[in-house]
């Protein structure tokens, strides 16, 4: 992190080197498989097409602007190469995390719990992601449910209303659990519509 401040060309250097070798290992992996579809690029969306999936935690500790000059430029040649994917981080979003996310034209989703992780969102912030989101043609993944956004350490049903109001932008419901909570949300979400 130092390094963008007091060497900028090592710190580009290293990426490049980072990015390279990302790539290298993806293309020995799909030519050890002998077919590039069988190798998964994307755990959050395990699907054809689903483009590749980045981890990127500098978005969550440096600006907007640091994040734009020193890794959009690497993210996105990933993203040009493997495809339109989903971006992650572990957060939380700080006030310009969205922008930073927004800005990658390969991004197709992005992790809604790192938004929450650690924060006091309200309703409104919420909507504004989806918005926004929406706006870039983003989809948003992650759960609703209270536990998630109010971090109350206690498993809550999800509200309908306030899941249909995030569905409407574009939702993929991504959560852990067991296979009966699972079931149990399938019918809740049935019920809900």
């Amino acid at each position: 992190l130092l390094a963008m401040y007091d060497t900028p060309a090592l710190a580009h250097e290293l990426l490049a080197i980072a990015t390279q070798a990302i790539r290298d290992v993806i293309r020995a992996q799909q030519r050890w498989a002998g077919d590039p579809s069988l190798i998964l690029l994307n755990e959050a969306l395990p699907v054809p097409g689903a483009g590749l999936i980045l981890w990127d935690d500098y978005i969550s500790v440096i600006s907007p602007d640091l994040h734009r000059e020193f890794c959009l430029p690497y993210n996105e040649r990933l993203y040009r190469e493997f495809g339109r994917g989903h971006l992650h981080t572990c957060g939380p979003y700080f006030a310009g995390y969205l922008d930073a996310a927004l800005a990658h034209a390969g991004v197709r989703t992005v992790d809604i719990p790192s938004y929450l992780r650690g924060t006091s969102r309200m309703r409104a912030d919420m909507l504004e992601l989806r918005r926004r989101a929406t706006a870039r043609g983003v989809a948003l993944a992650g759960g609703l449910d209270e536990w998630a956004v109010l971090n109350t350490g206690k498993p809550v049903p999800p509200d309908e209303a306030f899941v249909r109001q995030m569905a409407a932008g574009g939702l993929l419901w991504r959560a852990g659990g067991t296979r009966e909570q699972g079931l149990e949300y399938l019918e809740w979400a049935k019920r809900a519509g």
